[in-house]
C-alpha cells in the first residue's frame, strides 16, 4: 500500500472515531468520506461510487438532525438504528480497504 493511501484510510478511520466521540459532526465526516477518491491515484471507480454513496447518506442524516424545519422528535429510533448501521458499514469498508491495500503492496 502506498503511504498516501494508508494515511488516507487511517485518517478516515480517525474521522469516524472523532464523530463517535462527539468531536466532529456528520457534515465533516461526510466531507472527509467524499474526499477519499481525490486522495487516491489511480482512482478505482468502485471507490468513487462507494465514497459518494456513504457521503450522501451521511449528509442525509446530518440534514435530518440539523435542518431548521426538523425537530428532535423527527429523528426516531429507526433513524438512529439506520445511522448506526451506516457507520458500521463505513467502518467495515474502511477496514476491508486497508486489509486489501496491505495485501496488494
Amino acid at each position: 500500500m502506498s503511504e498516501d493511501k494508508e494515511r488516507m484510510w487511517k485518517r478516515i478511520s480517525e474521522y469516524l472515531a472523532e464523530y463517535e466521540a462527539g468531536q466532529v459532526g456528520l457534515d465533516m465526516l461526510s466531507e472527509a468520506v467524499r474526499g477519499i477518491p481525490g486522495a487516491m491515484s489511480p482512482v478505482d471507480p468502485s471507490v468513487i461510487d462507494q465514497a459518494n454513496d456513504f457521503a450522501a447518506e451521511l449528509s442525509r442524516h446530518h440534514d435530518l438532525r440539523n435542518s431548521p424545519w426538523n425537530t428532535p422528535d423527527d429523528v426516531g429510533p429507526e433513524d438512529e438504528q439506520e445511522l448506526h448501521s451506516l457507520l458500521d458499514a463505513l467502518r467495515s469498508w474502511i477496514d476491508r480497504s486497508l486489509a486489501f491495500e496491505s495485501r496488494s503492496s
